[in-house]
């Protein structure tokens, strides 16, 4: 698994990408000082999407759908607050 983002003061502050070793994207996720924030996503090794939601503060925030693999079916829907 390979990893990038940029840490500013010696904490994350960037979008994270994570990828699978063939280079495709596995997730992307936004860190603001540290902390989770904003829209995260995770990819199938197919490239299709199998999740997404949103962090506030580096916890779930609201709407997240998870789907089954290879298909735009929503397998899971879970709210937090």
């Amino acid at each position: 698994l390979l990893v990038y983002g940029l840490f500013k003061n010696n904490v994350r502050d960037s979008i994270q990408t994570d990828l699978y070793p063939d280079g495709t994207v596995k997730s992307t996720i936004r860190f603001c000082n540290g902390l989770r924030c904003d829209s995260f996503f995770v990819y199938g090794e197919d490239g299709l999407l199998l999740q997404r939601g949103f962090y506030l503060q580096d916890s779930l925030h609201g709407a997240c759908h998870t789907y089954y693999p290879g298909s735009k079916q929503i397998r899971e829907l879970a709210l937090y607050d």
